[in-house]
């Protein structure tokens, strides 16, 4: 159930950029070494000191499980010898159908968006500025100085700095987010044209990588408030999204067809702000000062025509500099059927009148609804609620 919920497994600083992420401790790479997810370093050696027990958890009773809601389920035949325990997250509720398309689930054949606070459950990290690489102190390979529109494509020079001072970034004019391969491969830690759904937590995994574009991004910004900051998030209908000192501007590209909505921002209290960005699930969230500015669809379906990975995540400003404390991003989990899913969006299975399907979180090695000859599972083999023990 990685990343909620984690059997025996190993507590890995990366060697290089300190960063702290979990590896599998039953099924290891045989040379032992794993790649950290943030700068892609490859030579971080597992350690008997590391090992760390599984999550401990309770169960609580529940007469009716809710979507999202994580359980505990037995499994099996009715004789106690053949029947064990798992846990698995409840994704479709009696009646409904399930699918799947581009790493989303389809609940009756429409995307099903996960609230804020499951987002923070599931979410995958990618980077964090607080952790970088001794040879990459200011954060170079990751943030790039990007020529200001209006630049000539001479390769002159672009005036924009992107300069860090501890956990900090400075941003005069124009910065771009760079992916790195931060997988088990040759290319690790080298620059990547876009994310994919690589799991630290798996990693004697082989198997195809997907892209993914659904990202959430959260960091605290120290701006005047006469600088106006843009940010270009990426997605299937790539979205600029402008801050000024009283309004939110967001232009949403869709299959080429710009659409502009206009919205308040909350009152300020000194230069400080906290941004949350995300489009999760084909929906678009922007919470300043956790207060939520907005929540829209982030694209209609008959206008998906782009690949969202080819619009990179940037960040401008005008009007003076700002300064972003750290600077975290991470990606959405991406569902997909293992190449053994036996559902057809022509045949969907639908739940029965008492019968749920359920996922595990770590979608590449989870056995659940997608692969079970009988996708549901009925509310009696349901035995709680689970929540973690501290």
């Amino acid at each position: 159930m990685a990343p909620t919920l984690l059997g025996r497994h190993y507590q890995v600083a990366c060697n290089d950029c300190q960063f702290v992420f979990a590896c599998d401790g039953i099924n290891i790479p045989t040379d032992r070494q794993t790649v950290c997810p943030n700068c892609g370093f490859a030579g971080n050696e597992l350690k008997p000191a590391q090992f760390v027990a599984p999550d401990r958890v309770s169960i609580l009773s529940t007469q009716s499980p809710e979507r999202w809601d994580v359980v505990a389920v037995s499994l099996g035949n009715e004789s106690e010898a053949s029947r064990q325990n798992a846990v698995k997250r409840v994704i479709a509720l009696p009646g409904e159908t399930m699918g799947f398309e581009r790493g989303d689930i389809l609940i009756d054949g429409m995307v099903v968006s996960k609230p804020l606070e499951i987002q923070k459950k599931l979410r995958i990290p990618v980077f964090d500025s607080d952790y970088r690489r001794p040879g990459d102190t200011d954060l170079a390979s990751r943030i790039l100085r990007v020529a200001s529109p209006g630049v000539p494509e001479d390769g002159t020079p672009s005036t924009a700095s992107a300069q860090s001072l501890s956990a900090v970034v400075d941003v005069e004019d124009r910065v771009r987010f760079q992916p790195i391969t931060g997988y088990r491969s040759k290319e690790a830690g080298e620059p990547a044209d876009a994310i994919k759904d690589f799991y630290a937590y798996n990693q004697d995994l082989s198997r195809k990588l997907n892209v993914v574009d659904q990202l959430f991004m959260q960091f605290d910004l120290l701006a005047e408030p006469d600088v106006s900051l843009m940010f270009q998030v990426p997605g299937c209908c790539p979205a600029r999204i402008t801050l000024n000192m009283e309004s939110v501007d967001l232009e949403q590209d869709c299959g080429g067809q710009l659409r502009h909505q206009s919205f308040q921002m909350p009152l300020r209290q000194g230069i400080g702000l906290k941004i949350e960005i995300s489009n999760f699930d084909r929906r678009l969230q922007l919470i300043v000062n956790d207060c939520e500015i907005f929540d829209l669809e982030s694209w209609p379906e008959q206008e998906r025509q782009t690949e969202g990975h080819e619009t990179p995540l940037e960040l401008a400003v005008a009007g003076g500099p700002c300064r972003l404390n750290r600077l975290q991003v991470w990606r959405d989990i991406y569902f997909f059927d293992w190449g053994r899913f036996h559902f057809s969006k022509a045949e969907l299975p639908q739940a029965g009148e008492a019968e749920y399907f359920l996922l595990g979180d770590n979608v590449p090695v989870s056995t659940d609804s997608r692969h079970w000859g009988n996708p549901g599972v009925g509310r009696s083999q349901i035995l709680g609620v689970v929540s973690e023990t501290p």
